[in-house]
């Protein structure tokens, strides 16, 4: 499934790219107050949403991208760097630590 297609099957997804192709509310919903700090940094490209210059990746994928990120077994810190150049969510630095500090040296 492509990343399009995962946003249009997405609720959080879609009011996101809502928001950012019409202008945030003054309440957004709980399940969007995770993005409020980065609202003026979320905009739409050729119906991909963007956080600056990196992906947003919907809830659906996240799990396999951390996956991804970590196929070098680099580290942490390396995984967060090359994480933050590519792609974006709400709490990815957490994600990232819990998954490394999980993982089998």
């Amino acid at each position: 499934m492509e990343l399009r297609e995962l946003n249009c099957n997405d609720p959080i997804m879609q009011m996101l790219h809502s928001y950012a192709m019409e202008g945030w509310p003054q309440h957004v919903p709980p399940s969007l107050r995770s993005f409020w700090n980065v609202r003026n940094d979320i905009h739409v490209t050729d119906g991909i949403i963007l956080k600056d210059n990196r992906l947003v990746i919907p809830f659906a994928w996240r799990t396999d991208i951390l996956k991804k990120l970590h196929l070098s077994n680099c580290g942490i810190d390396k995984t967060k760097t090359n994480a933050r150049t590519t792609v974006f969510w709400p709490g990815m630095n957490k994600h990232i630590e819990d998954m490394v500090s999980c993982c089998e040296k």
